[in-house]
């Protein structure tokens, strides 16, 4: 339970900040179909019998450089992430069936169980946290103008297509990482939600990125102690639990609208 807890707020600070990007750039159904990618590889890892962590981390990255070079290329979004989310689900499932024996905690990599999280998952929670703020601090700028105008960063010589990658590697990065705590399913919601929440209430990326680590740990380790105790699956409880207080942030939002 204690590196249940630890984990919830290792990744609240992932999927706080890159999900502040995600929606800033309306990249929600892309980062969708990274997450699913990812299920291709840990299929891959089943068959040749390595860490299937590892093999979903390989997708995910490859699947995100598909997306930002057909991006780039202007190939449609919606079609290039309608290919990619299938297309890695299904790998995933065929892998899986070529593979000898029955993979038993394949649940877990589909809808996360966040009280099976050891001590070495810790280790690569942190280093991704680290990972993540570094990017994010160094291209802080380059990212902020890429997510609001495309055309305007090119006007000022970022280097768009080395952005667009390395924005789509930060997905690929959190998707992998939040496997553990609400599974492949479930990624998209907890890249969304919480920025979502915080972009009805804020008007800069920053306040943006803080506010949704805020209410990721909160609702997280909320909805942590719920599964405990009601013993219900706990990445399930925790995307539940945030899909209701976003649903209130709404109406609380449309209330002070009118008044």
């Amino acid at each position: 339970m204690q590196n249940a807890l630890i984990a919830a707020l290792l990744c609240a600070v992932i999927c706080g900040v890159v999900g502040a990007y995600v929606v800033s750039a309306r990249l929600v159904f892309l980062s969708g179909s990274v997450s699913h990618a990812t299920f291709g590889g840990v299929g891959l890892g089943y068959l040749l019998g390595f860490n299937p962590i590892i093999g979903a981390f390989i997708f995910a990255l490859g699947g995100a450089s598909i997306l930002s070079l057909a991006r780039e290329r202007g190939v449609s979004e919606d079609t290039a992430a309608g290919a990619l989310w299938p297309a890695g689900m299904a790998l995933g499932a065929l892998f899986i069936g070529l593979s000898a024996g029955y993979a038993p905690d394949l649940f877990s990599y589909l809808f996360g169980n966040i009280l099976t999280v050891t001590s070495s998952d810790l280790w690569l929670l942190g280093s991704v946290v680290i990972l993540t703020l570094a990017l994010v601090l160094t291209f802080s700028r380059q990212l902020f103008l890429y997510c609001y105008d495309n055309e305007y960063a090119q006007t000022r010589g970022i280097n768009t297509k080395m952005i667009s990658l390395i924005l789509f590697a930060l997905i690929a990065i959190a998707s992998v990482a939040l496997i553990k705590v609400v599974g492949i399913i479930l990624v998209i919601a907890m890249l969304s939600m919480p920025a979502g929440m915080a972009r009805l209430f804020t008007n800069t990326l920053r306040k943006t990125a803080l506010w949704a680590v805020i209410i990721a740990a909160t609702v997280s380790i909320a909805g942590l102690v719920i599964s405990f105790y009601l013993d219900l699956a706990s990445g399930a409880a925790i995307v539940v639990l945030l899909a209701i207080v976003f649903a209130v942030a709404i109406l609380l939002k449309n209330i002070l609208k009118k008044l």
